[in-house]
């Protein structure tokens, strides 16, 4: 699921005016990571230029990750069956 959705953010950044002005307040090389119980192998993105590309092979924690607690809080949130705020309410997922 991190792979598809991965490649759908990068893509975003490309062609979304929105997605690009949100990303005007991230630093160059930032990192961005999301992962179930902190394991490494989930997504992981990096703004360059404005936009995102793929982070693959980093080594180390990303500047932001976002840890989900379990795989179906994961599958609840990116599937848009529960909004963020909900599911950061019911403590799902922590951002370090």
């Amino acid at each position: 699921m991190f792979e598809v959705l991965e490649r759908l953010i990068v893509a975003s950044s490309a062609v979304d005016p929105v997605v690009q002005t949100e990303l005007e307040a991230f630093p160059e090389g930032c990192t961005i990571g999301f992962s179930i119980l902190g394991e490494p192998g989930g997504l992981r993105v990096r703004v360059r230029g404005g936009r995102l590309e793929q982070a693959r092979g980093l080594v180390g924690r990303p500047d932001l990750e976002v840890v989900f607690k379990h795989l179906a809080h994961a599958f609840a949130l990116l599937s848009l069956q529960e909004s963020t705020a909900v599911a950061y309410a019911r403590d799902r997922m922590t951002a370090r």
